[in-house]
C-alpha cells in the first residue's frame, strides 16, 4: 500500500493598515504586529488579509488585472470583499495563487493593491522569483490616474 502525503500549504496573515493619500498609502505588518517592508509573496503560500485594529477606512484590495478590476482566475480569492468595496473593519479575505497560472503571474511579476474608494491609492506588491527587470518594466509601464485627474506612476516600493 502506498501513501502519498500532501504537503499542508503555509497561511501567512497580512494585516493592512488605514492608509493613507501619501506613498505607499498602506502599509502591512505580520500577525506579530511588525512591519513588512516591500513585501514580497510567495506563489506557493496562501494569503490571508486583514484590516490592521479593525481599520475602517480606505477599503483595501488587490488584483492582478487592474485597479479597481476583478482578478483573473489566476487568483483565488475567498472570503469578504472585491475590487469595488474592498475590505474594512473585521472583514478578512485569503489569496491563492492557481498552481496552473504562476510562472504567468511570476513572468507579470507583481500585483497591484488599491484603496477602492480612492483609485489614485495604489501600488504594488512583488511576487517571488520575479526578475527585477520585469518588476520595475510593470511598474514603470502602468500609470494610475488620481481622482483628480493627474497621471501618475505606480510606486516601485
Amino acid at each position: 500500500m502506498t501513501f502519498t502525503l500532501r504537503r499542508r500549504r503555509q497561511i501567512v496573515d497580512l494585516y493592512v493598515d488605514g492608509g493613507s493619500f501619501e506613498a505607499p498609502f498602506f502599509n502591512f505588518f505580520n500577525a506579530k504586529g511588525k512591519p513588512v517592508e516591500d513585501p514580497v509573496l510567495d506563489l506557493r503560500k496562501t494569503y490571508r488579509f486583514h484590516r490592521l485594529d479593525g481599520a475602517r477606512s480606505h477599503p483595501f484590495y488587490l488584483s492582478d488585472t487592474g485597479v479597481l478590476q476583478k482578478p483573473s482566475r489566476a487568483l483565488q480569492l475567498r472570503g469578504e470583499g472585491d475590487a469595488l468595496s474592498g475590505i474594512s473593519g473585521d472583514e478578512v479575505f485569503q489569496l491563492r495563487f492557481r498552481k496552473r497560472d504562476r510562472r504567468m503571474l511570476k513572468d507579470e511579476g507583481r500585483l497591484i493593491y488599491f484603496c477602492s474608494a480612492h483609485p489614485s491609492m495604489t501600488g504594488t506588491l512583488a511576487i517571488k522569483g520575479a526578475k527585477r527587470s520585469q518588476r520595475d518594466a510593470v511598474a514603470a509601464a502602468t500609470d494610475v490616474v488620481d481622482d483628480a485627474g493627474f497621471v501618475s506612476e505606480l510606486p516601485l516600493a
